[in-house]
């Protein structure tokens, strides 16, 4: 019997261990995924159910329900030969939780089957998943033929280079003059809360992520910046602004940050930033790259960090200022990033240095001849 599974009406919430104690197949022991990473597997699983549907040849009006988890399994033994190592294990994660959550959720719809006859074929049919299941477990990528005795840095250079050239590493005045006239007089919120983000990144370079805690202490004279780390590879800074401007678009930024926060708390709309907030910006800011250029020119929020960065290059500070500015490891004399706990106390004490961030003259002052040339 072939069990029809409803991938989109599964829930992505991990069957409890003692689900699997008297089966014959069981979850690998591993460390557990917090709810985010388990919703990321599944949310993953599903979007490529559709492509697998595709290369099957499934008419779309049936669903994905046809397709079992054979299909699923055939599909990683082949594509074995064609993915990066890395890229292969993760989309194996992701379905092996999938088929997992598969067998648990049509366990529990059918545990109450009152035909005898029937509730066999049942638990036939998830005992059949539960061996593919353990089949794709064991399925590892290095003992596919073309992959034999090869290792995934060597297999990796034979397939195109995964870089981000596509996207802009920096933003000219010209073309930060356009964004702002554009998106200044467009009558969308997310525009405008874009093209705060952006200006605000530009004068502080700090990552997207980090603008959900950051904070400012204002005494009328100086504004500081308070920024939390959010990874192991960051830290916790403190940034001055002094210039008028800086100020002024920091301000702005972390006033719509806090009125999001606010618009979440009322429950109208999911509230993970990195998703929603950074993710609803970065849309905004490519609909207007396409409505001014007619296509987008790969400039992201994060384009404007990168900017950030070749700024104070350009006005002369050291890589080691540079790494403390935007909230790096130390980076030693030979320009080589070292994450150990070592440089991880070198950086806490220069955690001290709190440097202003100021654009040089000759960005500032290309900006502002482009603004006041237009303004007469």
């Amino acid at each position: 019997m072939v069990m029809q599974i409803k991938w989109q009406e599964l829930s992505f919430v991990r069957p409890p261990p003692a689900f699997f104690e008297e089966k014959e197949y069981r979850p690998r022991v591993g460390r557990a995924r917090s709810e985010q990473t388990e919703q990321q597997y599944f949310e993953r699983a599903i979007r490529k159910l559709d492509f697998l549907r595709s290369n099957l040849g499934i008419d779309p009006a049936y669903g994905l329900e046809e397709i079992t988890p054979d299909d699923i399994f055939n599909w990683l033994d082949g594509a074995r030969s064609n993915l990066r190592c890395s890229s292969w294990n993760l989309y194996r994660a992701c379905f092996c939780n999938l088929i997992e959550r598969a067998i648990f959720q049509q366990d529990q719809k059918h545990n109450d089957f009152a035909d005898e006859k029937g509730a066999n074929e049942i638990e036939a049919a998830l005992n059949a998943m539960g061996a593919t299941w353990i089949k794709l477990r064991n399925l590892k990528w290095s003992d596919a033929t073309s992959n034999l005795g090869r290792t995934a840095a060597e297999r990796s250079k034979e397939f195109p280079k995964k870089t981000s050239s596509g996207k802009k590493k920096n933003v000219s005045p010209e073309v930060l003059f356009r964004l702002e006239l554009y998106m200044r007089n467009s009558g969308s919120e997310w525009q405008h809360r874009s093209l705060k983000l952006c200006w605000a990144t530009l004068y502080t370079g700090l990552r997207l992520c980090e603008w959900d805690d950051a904070t400012i202490k204002d005494d009328g004279e100086t504004m500081t910046l308070i920024v939390s780390a959010t990874n192991a590879r960051g830290c916790s800074r403190e940034l001055k602004i002094t210039k008028g401007e800086a100020r002024d678009a920091v301000r702005e930024q972390i006033q719509s940050v806090s009125t999001w926060k606010e618009h979440v708390r009322s429950g109208t709309t999911s509230s993970d930033f990195q998703k929603v907030y950074v993710s609803q910006c970065a849309s905004a800011l490519r609909i207007a790259q396409r409505q001014i250029f007619g296509e987008s020119q790969g400039i992201t929020p994060f384009s404007f960090r990168d900017q950030f960065a070749a700024n104070l290059k350009t006005a002369g500070f050291s890589k080691e200022d540079i790494a403390t500015t935007m909230g790096k490891t130390f980076i030693n004399a030979d320009g080589q990033d070292s994450t150990n706990g070592s440089a991880r106390r070198k950086m806490s004490v220069r955690r001290e240095l709190a440097m202003a961030a100021e654009m040089p003259a000759d960005y500032a002052d290309s900006v502002q001849k482009i603004f006041v040339s237009v303004a007469h």
